[in-house]
């Protein structure tokens, strides 16, 4: 005996919320954005080109997808296609890689200058070399390497947390202005994770059932 299997029927339902566990990674990021006031957002408004896309939904995408390792504009776009909770997030919108990294924007040579040799210069810090040589000479002791080894345990779980578990080991932009939104992201996907965790595990204390989907239980 084998189960019905036949793909000419209509298996998944039409309101694709129902499949997604109440207390699901996926609730709590739209939960978060939607009690972002609407005024916070003006910013993001226009009247020129096509219609743009909501920046709530926008921003949820990209939060999900923090949150999940995923970084690249590309790999979010292929994402909106296949997982069933960014279909749910973006309610079946999908916008490309191009919407999502605004790398190809119209006004770009009015924001920047427009001689490229400039950014193409090499500069060699020999006050950073100096310093860099005494940390390796200090840093080769035995005593000086047992010091350290606690304090990359101790001192610093958040950037190991950051490498390990989201996989996050580069940043992926240019400028100190965009850094900055990048590292935000980052940093609120982690905390997004840690939430999940910290609440699934106060109801399996009470007994319940969490019906969370936490892929990593050290967070």
């Amino acid at each position: 005996m084998q189960k019905d299997y036949n793909m000419s029927q209509l298996t998944l339902p039409i309101e694709t919320s129902i499949l997604i566990p109440d207390n699901d990674l996926s609730q709590h990021v739209n939960d978060i954005v939607e009690s972002i006031p609407d005024i916070e957002f003006e910013g993001f408004k226009h009247h020129r080109g096509s219609t743009a896309y909501h920046p709530k939904m926008m921003l949820k995408i990209i939060l999900y997808a923090y949150t999940q390792s995923v970084f690249s504009g590309r790999k979010i776009e292929r994402l909106l296609h296949d997982s069933l909770r960014m279909m749910w997030l973006s309610q079946r919108q999908t916008p490309s890689y191009k919407t999502i990294n605004r790398s190809a924007c119209p006004l770009r040579n009015q924001c920047m200058k427009s001689n490229s040799k400039a950014n193409k210069k090499i500069m060699r810090n020999y006050n950073w070399e100096y310093f860099k040589a005494q940390i390796n000479q200090k840093l080769s002791k035995p005593e000086t390497q047992k010091i350290y080894n606690q304090r990359k345990i101790d001192v610093e779980p958040v950037f190991r947390f950051m490498k390990a578990i989201l996989v996050f080991n580069r940043m992926s932009v240019r400028g100190i202005n965009k850094v900055k939104r990048e590292f935000g992201f980052v940093l609120m996907a982690l905390n997004l994770r840690k939430l999940v965790a910290s609440s699934a595990a106060k109801l399996m204390i009470k007994g319940k059932n969490p019906r969370f989907f936490v892929f990593y239980e050290n967070l």
